[in-house]
């Protein structure tokens, strides 16, 4: 994402972009949307996650397409 900053920063909830990325660059970070979606694009393939919807008893599977 660093290198094409002006591609996926439109995806970042964060003024400050380079404090983002510096943040998410720890080992502690987990990965949000936009670092999903710029793995999907830089693959060119599609990432599916699997996630439970908080207080239910049920999963979604949600698709990530590439940008």
């Amino acid at each position: 994402m660093q290198s094409h900053i002006d591609a996926f920063k439109h995806l970042i909830d964060s003024e400050n972009v380079s404090e983002y990325l510096h943040k998410m660059s720890q080992d502690t970070a987990w990965a949000e949307t936009s670092e999903i979606y710029a793995a999907a694009t830089m693959v060119q393939r599609p990432i599916f996650i699997l996630t439970q919807i908080t207080n239910a008893k049920t999963s979604i599977l949600v698709k990530f397409k590439h940008l």
